[in-house]
């Protein structure tokens, strides 16, 4: 309703239409959902880690590991209130994010991500939203950082596909609204 024109990549409409308070979503780059709730259920569920200009820092997600050694954990997304921001299902992104997101379906190795690469016999490739792609926006996730990430649920994408996931959405800027 009072929103930019864009994709809406989510699970419910709930928090759309029938909040207290409609999501706002920036003009350009990613905005995410999230959930204000208790350290506690951060085990369980990824959380964001936002500066005070509501753009990501960085995400953490249950079941992704860092080959290399990781400078921080999920316990810096605890914030002043002693609340976190947990990860929903409910991601915005405006038309040109959009369209970068698109054109990735015909760029090898990603096109094993659709049936343009598997039909030509590729190995298929899965590919998170929030461990691949959101991760790669965050401002304080360093390049070596993305790059050793590994995730328990996509353990089969390659060198090649992280690095193009990484150029194709680091400069794009990641906010946070929260419910």
């Amino acid at each position: 309703q009072n929103t930019h024109f864009g994709v809406w990549v989510c699970s419910t409409e709930f928090y759309l239409r029938d909040c207290a308070h409609p999501m706002q979503v920036a003009a350009s780059g990613i905005t995410a959902l999230a959930l204000k709730a208790d350290p506690a259920q951060m085990t369980d569920h990824g959380v964001y880690k936002t500066g005070a200009d509501g753009r990501v820092a960085n995400l953490y997600v249950p079941g992704t590991v860092h080959v290399t050694g990781q400078k921080e954990g999920p316990e810096t997304a605890v914030r002043g209130d002693g609340s976190v921001q947990l990860i929903a299902p409910c991601v915005y992104m405006c038309p040109a994010t959009s369209e970068q997101l698109l054109n990735l379906h015909a760029c090898p190795p990603l096109d094993a991500c659709t049936y343009y690469g598997y039909d030509s016999g590729e190995w298929p490739l899965s590919v998170s939203l929030f461990v691949d792609i959101l991760r790669a926006c965050g401002s304080d996730v360093c390049e070596e950082e993305y790059m050793t990430l590994e995730s328990k649920r996509c353990r089969n994408l390659t060198p090649d596909a992280r690095q193009l996931l990484w150029k194709t959405f680091r400069k794009t800027p990641l906010f946070c609204w929260e419910a």
